[in-house]
């Protein structure tokens, strides 16, 4: 298991995944990717809720400059759309911060073995 990533379980697509699982299946399964933060804002369903200036002591944002962006994102492709299935506050931050690109661990298929119901 990662240390990093959130311990929750996430519906996706009506598919439930555990976090942890995920993380550890991406560690062994996935290439790193530099995803660029353009692509999240055209391609993320929630990009209109994620990339929005806050006032900066708002918890929220004080949360997001604790994280480290040593950690891969968790995304997964479906077709023309993204879903972040972890990392938002590394994402807020790599945007505030004007990066161009965050690391990510992109999913094409949900492995089987992570559901998260077991």
């Amino acid at each position: 298991m990662t240390d990093w990533f959130s311990n929750a379980d996430y519906k996706i697509r009506d598919m439930w995944f555990h976090v942890p699982l995920l993380a550890a299946w991406a560690k062994k399964n996935l290439t790193i990717t530099e995803l660029p933060i353009t692509e999240l804002q055209a391609r993320l369903e929630t990009s209109d809720r994620l990339f929005v200036e806050v006032d900066e002591q708002e918890e929220w944002a004080q949360r997001c400059e604790q994280v480290s962006l040593d950690y891969p994102i968790l995304v997964f492709e479906d077709g023309d759309k993204l879903d972040l299935i972890d990392g938002n506050h590394r994402t807020w931050k790599a945007w505030r911060l004007g990066l161009t690109t965050i690391s990510a661990y992109v999913f094409k298929k949900m492995p089987d073995e992570c559901d998260g119901r077991t």
